[in-house]
């Protein structure tokens, strides 16, 4: 089964994944391409730029009304960068696709492991860029700390996703290895995105520092820094200090 940039515009990614695997004969492959939760958060911040500016998938001209709006930000600006170096700008079909979607509920990488343990499977591989895959952790992760690297693959791509690395689509290949559960997902309590960019920062990096300790959250911050320029949309181009304060 090939589910691509799907699961994630349904109300109930969980749930949506669950009856996939129902189909599955045993040991049958799913391949699911889908959006990564934190890492978007630019991508939401121009949504609502646009929702303040009144553009809708309906605003007539799009692109230009997109551009025209833009313009007000200045040059280096996360939003402005994520618009002007999105694939898909060139196009008002495009910036519908990327930006103004009815409806978008990504789950987290240890979110969507619940649900495929839910739903008898398991991670076999991943295919998206290497940057994004679960070994890119390994790669950035300071010598100098005493906190291991882990190794699970789900638990290196929530990493990665909270220091809003995982900048390709998730490209996962899912093995059926067990029986699907009955009922309803929506009993797991999934983190909720918040509604500010700001409270959003700050959020990442109050669970990296929960899961990793404040010393290796601050070296693997400064790791991503060095390893690419991102005009401030990486977590590594912002003050862990600053954003600590709450």
């Amino acid at each position: 089964i090939i589910a691509s940039n799907v699961l994630h515009h349904t109300p109930d990614p969980g749930a949506a994944l669950l009856h996939l695997a129902s189909q599955l004969k045993p040991h049958g492959i799913l391949r699911m391409v889908t959006y990564p939760k934190w890492s978007r958060i630019w991508m939401r911040a121009a949504a609502r730029f646009f929702a303040a500016h009144g553009i809708t998938q309906a605003t007539p001209s799009l692109k230009r009304a997109v551009f025209n709006a833009v313009r007000e930000l200045r040059a280096k600006h996360p939003v402005r960068v994520t618009i002007e170096t999105h694939p898909e700008r060139h196009t008002d079909t495009g910036l519908v696709d990327a930006f103004l979607h009815a409806w978008e509920t990504p789950l987290s990488p240890l979110e969507w492991k619940c649900a495929a343990q839910a739903a008898g499977l398991e991670l076999i591989r991943e295919d998206q860029d290497e940057d994004s895959r679960s070994g890119f952790l390994a790669k950035i992760w300071p010598k100098q700390t005493a906190t291991h690297c882990p190794t699970a693959p789900w638990e290196r791509l929530e990493i990665l996703d909270h220091l809003l690395e995982l900048c390709a689509n998730p490209v996962l290949c899912l093995k059926k290895t067990g029986t699907p559960q009955a009922g309803d997902l929506s009993i797991l309590k999934f983190e909720k995105i918040p509604e500010n960019e700001n409270l959003e920062l700050k959020q990442n990096v109050k669970w990296l520092d929960q899961k990793l300790g404040a010393e290796t959250t601050t070296l693997l911050v400064s790791a991503t820094r060095i390893h690419r320029d991102q005009n401030g949309l990486s977590l590594g181009e912002y003050d862990v200090n600053d954003l600590r304060k709450f």
